[in-house]
């Protein structure tokens, strides 16, 4: 009895794993990417981050709110404070050496702006990048998928790997001429039955290389933030 219901798991399993490697389409996998995204309807979470540039590294933390849809505060931690906020229509500065708030129009999209942190990139860049006739599917790695745009010099290339089971980018990278991007998620975090992205290594060569460790703490989410948090007082 006990080898049938072990066949019966291990045919489950196979026929699960052959349907996601014949049936995903490229737009099936971005769809996984941007329902696990829209879970998420605010974040409070202190960041760190370390800039390695010519052996010499820098240290920011900044603690970080976020209300979708565009709706962003954070506060730098380091001396003297520097407080940004973003409330959808306006950018709000203030360092805490002076008493004025500096205040701008901006225009910002209904895009994710706590994507937008994570990745260096929107996420309506990458979508636009990658769903189109000339990218395609070249590797399956288990539940990550490997996407790839096709180039129009040689020297280009734009490739990205998604975990589709988790919904969650975990590298991409760019080649341009002279210019390379590579940025690899080194861990994913479940938090209230989100995946996050909460240590992230970002690379930039051009051609000196710089590179940004970005590694989230104390992470809240869903804690339905007022929007008097995102107020400079």
């Amino acid at each position: 009895m006990k080898i049938i219901i072990m066949l019966i798991c291990l045919c489950i399993t196979l026929l699960h794993n052959t349907s996601l490697a014949k049936e995903l389409t490229i737009e099936e996998i971005f769809l996984k990417v941007k329902s696990n995204n829209n879970l998420l309807e605010d974040l409070k979470g202190r960041v760190s981050k370390d800039y390695l540039m010519n052996k010499n590294i820098l240290n920011q933390v900044i603690e970080l709110f976020y209300k979708k849809p565009n709706m962003l505060k954070m506060v730098t931690k380091q001396k003297p404070s520097t407080i940004m906020a973003i409330d959808g229509e306006y950018l709000y500065i203030k360092n805490e050496s002076y008493d004025k708030v500096d205040k701008q129009r901006v225009k910002i999209s209904e895009d994710n702006l706590l994507f937008k942190f994570n990745y260096y990139l929107s996420w309506e860049t990458i979508e636009n990048k990658f769903i189109c006739n000339s990218a395609r599917i070249t590797e399956k790695n288990g539940t990550i998928y490997k996407i790839v745009k096709k180039a129009e010099k040689e020297s280009q290339s734009e490739e990205i790997w998604i975990d589709y089971i988790k919904g969650v980018i975990t590298k991409y990278s760019i080649y341009n001429n002279n210019i390379k991007i590579l940025l690899e998620v080194k861990k994913i975090s479940k938090v209230n039955n989100i995946y996050l992205p909460t240590t992230i290594q970002y690379e930039i060569a051009i051609p000196e290389k710089i590179i940004t460790l970005l590694n989230w703490h104390n992470l809240e989410i869903n804690k339905r933030l007022l929007d008097e948090e995102f107020k400079i007082r």
